[in-house]
């Protein structure tokens, strides 16, 4: 079986004018399904390029990634977005929100923008259940807490029952009680078996929940 995800020698610069600036330098990286992988590192280490990479939302580097067996570099825009959306779930650190529409209403936006998902609305109720919202549905957000709109974005990244979840800094601008509590989620998704992590992060609990952990330093992948 393939890899979920793998990155050979991948590196990414930045150029602004005469500047030349290495985010990434040579990094190689495989994920395996069913894992729940952490990256650390100092901010500015290159963590939320790796994940762009990983992603396929960035792919102006120098080396190999692959998606579940696919190569994103040699994938045309279309197609890799409609791969992206089925096979991908996204969580960051400022929710990236509508806060005028409801929970329901932000979990669904990626069904108006992407492949058409059967029933919806239905699975986005139950995944907004699922993130302990039951019932919240209805909510605008902007009347949530900051764990319960990052409870929302998460429903979000789930409603395509993605296998892959790219998280970055989800527990970010949060307090280390509601910080708890996505961890809490976190472990209890990733205990049902169908899905795999990838999660930049600063926060050392998830970090040592997590079965594996990796360091970017400078742009280089370390093992810890």
């Amino acid at each position: 079986m393939d890899p979920v995800v793998e990155c050979r020698a991948v590196s990414r610069v930045f150029t602004d004018g005469a500047e030349r600036r290495v985010v990434l330098d040579d990094v190689s990286l495989t994920v395996q399904a069913g894992e729940m992988l952490t990256i650390v590192g100092a901010s500015g280490s290159g963590k939320s390029t790796l994940l762009a990479a990983l992603g396929g939302l960035d792919r102006d580097y120098t080396g190999e990634v692959r998606l579940f067996g696919r190569d994103l570099a040699k994938e045309p825009d279309p197609a890799l977005s409609r791969f992206r959306g089925r096979s991908v779930g996204f969580v960051f650190q400022s929710f990236h929100l509508l806060p005028h529409l409801t929970a329901i209403e932000n979990v669904l936006v990626p069904a108006l923008f992407g492949d058409a998902i059967d029933d919806a609305e239905r699975h986005a109720a139950e995944a907004l259940a699922r993130v302990g919202l039951g019932g919240r549905e209805h909510d605008r957000t902007e009347a949530l807490s900051g764990g319960q709109r990052q409870r929302v974005a998460i429903a979000r990244a789930l409603l395509a029952k993605p296998p892959l979840l790219l998280c970055d800094e989800p527990t970010g601008n949060l307090d280390s009680e509601t910080a708890a509590s996505i961890l809490a989620l976190f472990l209890e998704l990733h205990r049902a078996g169908d899905t795999t992590f990838v999660i930049a992060t600063h926060d050392e609990h998830i970090a040592e929940a997590a079965s594996r952990a990796v360091v970017l330093r400078e742009g280089r992948l370390q093992e810890t």
